[in-house]
């Protein structure tokens, strides 16, 4: 897994990236090797690495990214508004 963004306030601009490799070992199905890294003005920089195990179901680390997310409560917000909105829709008119 590849991602990076960046950050900016009022004096300062920060760019951030990382990368995570999950190898498959057999016998530890769910170990992945992360790495951080920032850098920023005034010479700022950072690295930091580390290592993440995984519990649960053997999956790759593309599915446990993109599909073994915790439900947020925002979003169930989000989703009842929106059922909402399109009932209000449906009855009313006009939308």
């Amino acid at each position: 897994a590849v991602s990076g963004g960046a950050g900016f306030q009022e004096d300062s601009t920060l760019a951030q990236g990382s990368i995570e490799w999950m190898p498959g070992f057999g016998a530890l199905p769910g170990l992945a090797f992360r790495m951080d890294g920032s850098v920023g003005e005034d010479d700022y920089h950072s690295v930091l690495g580390g290592i993440t195990y995984y519990f649960g179901t053997d999956a790759s680390l593309k599915d446990r990214h993109r599909k073994q997310d915790p439900e947020l409560e925002l979003i169930k917000l989000f989703r009842a508004v929106e059922l909402e909105r399109e009932k209000i829709c449906t009855q009313y008119g006009g939308c």
